[in-house]
């Protein structure tokens, strides 16, 4: 297959492919000396901890803000056990600043949220990435949605789907939801 097939996220995947099977040989380095090995583990890092999107390296687009995608439907696997965990995650979150002498009202902004390091709400999975570390999972979004109500209606149907709350090799252990027939009119 030739570059020019290739999607953003899998020419990303091969430039960042040889960083990633690169060995730190480490060694005594004076301290003003550059360090290459930080940069490795960085990358390492990055690569370890990223979501995945239709089996490629899931980049956000340019443009990418709150009036296209609201969120997404994820699931992490852990890789030593196979154990899974499903669940939804939103891309922006609602941030107040105060009443100042120059502003008189609160003034409501739209940042992003915490995805980008997101390992679910789940104690067990929590504790899970804490002992094992993040490389022990593999995160990958199953949808990514428009609206709150099309996060929250995905969400449980994968887990209905999934019978995540009767088999043993899921950490989910309950399903909460509430949708309006309005905020899913547009999945027909």
């Amino acid at each position: 297959m030739n570059g020019k097939n290739k999607s953003y996220s899998e020419m990303m995947q091969d430039e960042l492919e040889p960083i990633f099977n690169m060995i730190d040989e480490g060694g005594p380095v004076h301290p003003t000396e550059y360090d290459e090995s930080d940069d490795l583990e960085a990358a390492k890092r990055v690569i370890e901890s990223v979501w995945t999107y239709c089996g490629s390296i899931w980049i956000p687009p340019k443009d990418f803000n709150p009036d296209i995608w609201y969120g997404f439907v994820y699931q992490i696997t852990n890789r030593a056990t196979g154990k899974k965990y499903i669940g939804k995650k939103f891309f922006w979150r609602a941030k107040t600043l105060p009443i100042t002498k120059t502003r008189k009202r609160r003034k409501k902004l739209k940042i992003e949220s915490d995805w980008k390091e997101y390992f679910g709400s789940n104690k067990h999975l929590q504790k899970d990435v804490e002992i094992m570390g993040v490389d022990c999972f593999y995160r990958q979004i199953l949808h990514l949605c428009k609206t709150k109500g099309e996060c929250a209606y995905m969400e449980a149907k994968e887990q209905f789907e999934n019978d995540v709350l009767l088999r043993e090799d899921f950490y989910n252990g309950i399903i909460s939801c509430r949708i309006g027939s309005q905020s899913v009119k547009n999945l027909k």
